[in-house]
């Protein structure tokens, strides 16, 4: 693998794993919301929660993407 497209992996990689952690944290702030807000926090936080899913799922097919190029 040539030095641009690991440094490309590493940046994609390094963006996927900060949005996995945000996610996460998103979900243990909203799990202390539940108690107050109850059934409503799907419909409160769904595009953001979608958006966030999808770019973690973007930055994963990229990765595969350059796997697939380099293999």
């Amino acid at each position: 693998m040539g030095s641009e497209a690991a440094e490309a992996r590493a940046a994609l990689t390094s963006g996927r794993d900060a949005l996995r952690a945000v996610l996460a944290e998103l979900d243990a702030y909203l799990a202390t919301l539940r108690p107050v807000l109850g059934r409503e926090i799907p419909q409160i936080f769904a595009p953001e929660l979608a958006a966030v899913a999808d770019a973690v799922q973007a930055l994963t097919q990229a990765l595969e993407g350059l796997g697939d190029e380099h293999s």
